[in-house]
């Protein structure tokens, strides 16, 4: 007889923890409950006052039934992938993700658009780069926009590359890329939830990211809200491995790729350095002074000379058309005053106002005295009402993350995907409310997530980072100028932490059943 073959799952391996000093555990939890009761203070709000319209009792309702059968999903999954080898963890992940890429292509390619918007603006850039060597007629756009240059040039990289295969629709070649991006994102989320927890809570959390619906229009849009979507959930990746490893020299080698991402951050979309400063937060916290010295002084050494060589390049090449500290024009204080009027979204208004002062210092200081005046005109209890719209209206409040406004910019064409898709569409209601229900269920699993952090302590470092890397974007938001979109890079941390504050709940249940059984089964043998 041939023995059994010994099904093979890895297991994940517990990070090495120091005793948590007294001072971390106090400032944990004083982070956690001041996160706890801002977020939920945010959902409440989002759900009850938001000014997109949707029947709040019905969401509440369908979130709870919604949190209910995920649970039970998350059970069965546990007990039906429990013994399921690696190699079959990875053929799940790989149909899976097939689909997905099937989906995202067909879904993206009805709902391709002419974009109007900065995108649009972009797209003529790289155009123009492709076409002359550098921007001409676009150039001037960079004054306002040098956030915006790498972006550019890889999306002239990405239309040069297809070209050279006969593939000039520039629809086709973005959405393709931009695919690759999301599934690289989604990637290191099955990747880290491997690691965090176990095979079958991996599956768990790539089902969740399957059923994340923007994913597939925002398949269409490459733009620096996707094609940073992998970066903060590397950072968490990169982190494990330099916990993990005992061979200093790869430890050192995975500061350098946090470098390489720490450049590629600042470059594409700076929200995801948030990661890095939690990171940092933590590891003072827990008192790895050692630790953290080594791999974030290699990392800065690597961006320095990652970011040095690519301004340099800029520089001499002028392939924006225009001098490189000509992109360099608008301050910080720009975007936190813009943060400040109206609803806290992009305004034109703000943008004159700051593009019409002389230079770059005198548009600071003015930046920074309209700052000071809107405080005063506010007052605390009117700006903590501005605050308080500006979260639910424009940030927290839609689980759409606003597809259907970026869908709307010049559609190429009318086909049955915008009936689902846009908001003049037959069946576009159905779709929302899908999408505000999954959206708050993940905020709600998220916020018990932190509880049990208040409750309990956090030992998990990574899962830690991630909820701090949250609230650190929640605040960033709060005073930045906002979008819902611009959570999009964040959508594979939040779903991290959506499994585990699923993961949590379902354990302090089963104990609960169990202690509710043995204690009957206890009085029942007393009688």
């Amino acid at each position: 007889m041939k023995k059994k073959e010994k099904i093979k799952q890895e297991k994940p391996k517990k990070i090495k923890e120091k005793k948590k000093s007294k001072l971390n555990i106090d400032l944990n939890k004083v982070y956690s409950i001041l996160f706890f009761l801002i977020f939920l203070w945010i959902i409440a709000l989002s759900i009850l006052s938001s000014r997109y319209q949707f029947n709040p009792i019905f969401v509440i309702v369908m979130v709870i039934i919604t949190f209910i059968v995920l649970c039970i999903l998350f059970k069965k999954v546990n007990e039906k992938f429990k013994k399921l080898s690696n190699k079959k963890t990875w053929i799940f992940y790989g149909i899976t993700t097939v689909i997905m890429i099937v989906l995202q292509i067909t879904i993206g390619y009805l709902v391709r658009t002419d974009p109007s918007w900065d995108l649009g603006l972009v797209i003529q850039s790289a155009q123009e780069i492709i076409k002359h060597g550098h921007a001409t007629e676009m150039a001037v756009y960079y004054v306002q926009a040098g956030n915006n240059i790498f972006i550019t040039l890889l999306l002239a990289l990405t239309i040069k590359f297809f070209s050279i295969f006969g593939i000039t629709n520039v629809n086709i070649s973005t959405l393709i890329v931009n695919t690759i991006f999301i599934q690289i994102a989604i990637l290191f989320l099955f990747k880290v939830a491997k690691r965090l927890f176990n095979n079958q809570t991996a599956c768990f959390a790539l089902i969740l990211a399957f059923l994340f619906l923007p994913f597939y229009p925002y398949a269409t849009i490459m733009y620096t809200d996707t094609t940073s979507m992998f970066l903060p959930i590397a950072f968490l990746y990169i982190m494990i491995k330099i916990y993990d490893l005992k061979d200093t020299r790869k430890k050192y080698l995975y500061a350098v790729f946090m470098g390489i991402l720490m450049f590629l951050s600042l470059s594409l979309k700076v929200t995801a350095l948030i990661v890095v400063i939690a990171y940092v937060i933590n590891e003072i916290l827990n008192k790895r002074f050692k630790l953290l010295a080594k791999t974030l002084g290699i990392a800065l050494l690597t961006f320095v000379i990652l970011e040095v060589s690519y301004t340099t390049f800029l520089k001499k090449t002028e392939i924006m058309g225009i001098p490189y500290e000509e992109t360099k024009q608008i301050p910080f204080t720009h975007f936190i005053m813009m943060g400040m009027y109206g609803t806290g979204a992009f305004s034109a208004e703000e943008w004159q106002f700051t593009l019409e002062l002389p230079d770059y210092e005198t548009r600071k200081e003015e930046n920074i005295k309209v700052i000071k005046e809107r405080l005063k005109e506010y007052g605390t209890q009117g700006y903590i009402k501005f605050l308080n719209d500006k979260a639910k209206d424009y940030t927290w409040g839609t689980g759409t993350y606003d597809f259907e406004t970026i869908l709307n910019s010049y559609q190429v064409d009318d086909n049955i995907a915008h009936e689902f898709l846009l908001k003049t569409g037959k069946y576009y209601r159905p779709v929302f409310y899908y999408c505000q229900i999954y959206h708050f269920t993940m905020l709600i699993a998220i916020a018990i997530s932190v509880l049990y952090t208040i409750k309990r302590g956090e030992k998990n470092d990574i899962l830690n980072i991630a909820k701090l890397s949250i609230f650190g974007l929640l605040i960033f938001l709060l005073l930045w100028e906002t979008r819902s979109r611009y959570m999009l890079n964040f959508i594979p941390i939040y779903i991290l932490v959506f499994v585990s504050g699923i993961n949590y709940f379902h354990k302090d249940m089963k104990k609960f059943f169990k202690s509710i059984f043995i204690k009957n089964d206890q009085e029942k043998q007393a009688k």
